[in-house]
């Protein structure tokens, strides 16, 4: 029987011609891989399953037919989607659109409205029966007519985002979240959904209790333990939870930890030099309490 050694003296031996040759093809590889990094968005190692389009100009409606292998597509926070951007994806090949998973746009925590309508939105969700993942970030005309036909026509997505952003709140109107609760075909449909996301996208003008309406939301049998809806007052910073018909544990955002620990220190000033403070934001030892909040603000 041969011994293994040779065939490793061989390979350990290669010629300068060898080795050039597998130098070569190494620096091809790695240029390879730069370019293919180079043409996506976000810097990263390309992925079959995934298309971000950060620029207008990267927008191509007419290649979606031929990337049947995306499964995940991700608008940046400054392109602007609109109607005609949701057609381009509803209208595209089939083999394309049933393998959609995921589609995102905009960002709850920017100041860029996405004009896009419910209509485009129920047509999108009805051309993409696959999808796991809808968020409609910065969605300020949305007013939630979708959201049943989302939930029929998609019936294996776990979370739905519809928000407003940090600049405005949005239109959802709490009439179009009531068929989550009361209509017996709605109530029931997509059993898997895990997140509601309606952070600022309901307005204050608005008679209703958004608590009672919001609570109704997760108390149907078959949402019980799974779904959570997520709100922030349209007026102030507190964020809530939602869950099985009861309210969870408020949620503090950056701007409430702030403003929490700017109220502790001014009260220990206070105590310790035993004055009140007085309207001008001075006590009548000159602390300047709006020095104070600068600098708490800026720690944070």
């Amino acid at each position: 029987m041969e011994s293994a050694a040779p065939a490793k003296r061989q390979w350990k031996g290669r010629t300068d011609e060898q080795k050039a040759e597998r130098a070569k093809k190494r620096q091809e590889q790695k240029s390879g891989l730069n370019a293919r990094q180079a043409r996506t968005s976000t810097g990263k190692k390309p992925t079959k399953v995934q298309r971000v389009f950060m620029k207008l100009e990267e927008w191509k409606p007419e290649e979606l037919g031929f990337t049947a292998g995306i499964k995940e597509i991700e608008f940046g926070p400054d392109f602007v989607v609109q109607d005609a951007h949701l057609d381009a994806i509803a209208t595209a090949d089939e083999a394309f659109r049933i393998k959609l998973e995921k589609i995102g746009l905009g960002a709850r925590l920017g100041k860029t409205n996405m004009p896009i309508t419910d209509d485009a939105v129920i047509r999108l969700a009805r051309a993409c029966p696959s999808l796991k993942n809808l968020r409609l970030d910065s969605a300020l005309l949305i007013t939630g007519t979708c959201i049943p036909p989302i939930l029929t026509a998609c019936p294996n997505v776990t979370s739905l985002s519809i928000t407003g952003h940090n600049g405005r709140t949005g239109n959802l109107k709490l009439d179009n979240l009531k068929p989550m609760a009361d209509d017996p075909v709605i109530s029931v449909s997509a059993p898997k959904l895990k997140t509601l996301d309606l952070r600022r996208a309901i307005n204050a003008a608005q008679q209703e209790d958004y608590y009672d309406v919001l609570r109704a939301v997760t108390r149907p049998e078959g949402r019980k333990n799974k779904l959570e809806v997520l709100f922030q007052h349209p007026s102030y910073h507190w964020e809530k939870g939602y869950k099985n018909g009861r309210e969870k544990q408020p949620r503090m955002t950056q701007a409430m930890k702030a403003q929490e620990m700017l109220e502790e220190v001014m009260w220990a000033v206070k105590d310790n030099r035993g004055f009140g403070g007085s309207d001008d934001g001075y006590d009548s030892e000159g602390t300047d309490y709006s020095a104070i909040s600068a600098i708490i603000h800026g720690a944070m």
